[in-house]
C-alpha cells in the first residue's frame, strides 16, 4: 500500500475499535486475521462497524492455493454478510466468491484476482461465477464412493433412505445440487438436501419444497429466516430448471 503512495497507519485505534491497518486517505480499516476467531465475535465487530459507519477490509489466510475452502469460525460469516473472502494465497491477494457448500464446513468459490484498487474500493463490482461442472461431479462422486456416515439423527436420513430402497449410489443427481443459499444453514448440504427429497418423494414445487425445508428444519431444532428461505426455495427450483 506505501508502495502506492498510501499513507498507512498501524495498529490505529478508532472508538471501540482496532485495526490492524488504518488507510486515512481513503477512511479504512483493515483487520489482518491470523488468529482463531469465532463468528460471534466477527459480528460484534461488524455491528461496531456499521453503527460507527466504518468501512473495513478483513484479510484471512488459505493453506493452498484452489478453489475449495474450510470455513474456520469467522468466515462463513463474513461470507454470508459480505459475499466474499479476501485470502491471502501464496503471498497474493484473491477474492473468493459465490461460495458453494459441499460439506458442512467446506465450499467450493470462484476466485477473483485482487488488485490494491479493487481491493480499497467501497462498491464491490460484481464477478460472474466460474462453476466446473466436472469439478463438481468428482466432489459428488467421492462423496457418494465414501461409506455413509451421517450427521443427521437415523431417524431422519439413513432410516428413511434404506426403508425406501435406496443408497448414496443409487440416488438422483438432483439430490446433489450446487446451492449457494445452504451455507446460510449448518448443515451437511448433500444431507439437507437428501433429507428434503424424501419428504418431497421426488414431487417438486415452491409450496412443496418450502414446506419439505421448514419440516426437515424443525426436526433439527433449526430456524432459517424468510428471506433467506425464499431465495433458497427459488435457486434451488432454478437448479432443477423448474
Amino acid at each position: 500500500m506505501k508502495s502506492a503512495g498510501l499513507a498507512v497507519m498501524e495498529e490505529w485505534t478508532s472508538g471501540n475499535r482496532r485495526f490492524d491497518l488504518w488507510i486515512p486517505e481513503r477512511n479504512i480499516g483493515v483487520e489482518i486475521q491470523r488468529s482463531p476467531m469465532s463468528a460471534v465475535e466477527w459480528q460484534r465487530r461488524a455491528i461496531l462497524d456499521a453503527q460507527a459507519g466504518q468501512t473495513v477490509r478483513w484479510i484471512g489466510f488459505h493453506p493452498s492455493s484452489g478453489v475449495t475452502l474450510k470455513l474456520q469460525g469467522w468466515m462463513r460469516q463474513a461470507l454470508l454478510q459480505n459475499g466474499f473472502l479476501d485470502l491471502v494465497v501464496q503471498h497474493q491477494l484473491r477474492r473468493f466468491r459465490h461460495p458453494i457448500p459441499f460439506a458442512k464446513h467446506h465450499v467450493y468459490c470462484t476466485v477473483q484476482p485482487l488488485s490494491l484498487q479493487e481491493f480499497l474500493a467501497n462498491d464491490i463490482l460484481p464477478f460472474p461465477r466460474k462453476f466446473s461442472t466436472i469439478r463438481w461431479q468428482g466432489i459428488i462422486r467421492r462423496y457418494r464412493e465414501r461409506p455413509f456416515y451421517s450427521s443427521f439423527p437415523p431417524r431422519m436420513l439413513r432410516n428413511p433412505l434404506y426403508e425406501a430402497g435406496l443408497t448414496l449410489q443409487s440416488l438422483p443427481l438432483h439430490v446433489f445440487l450446487p446451492l449457494t443459499y445452504l451455507l446460510a444453514l449448518p448443515v451437511h448440504p448433500f444431507e439437507f438436501q437428501i433429507a428434503v427429497f424424501l419428504q418431497l418423494r421426488g414431487e417438486y414445487s415452491a409450496s412443496k419444497l418450502e414446506q419439505a425445508i421448514l419440516y426437515v428444519l424443525n426436526r433439527m431444532n433449526l430456524a432459517i429466516e424468510s428471506s433467506v428461505l425464499e431465495q433458497l426455495v427459488m435457486e434451488w427450483l432454478a437448479e432443477l430448471d423448474l
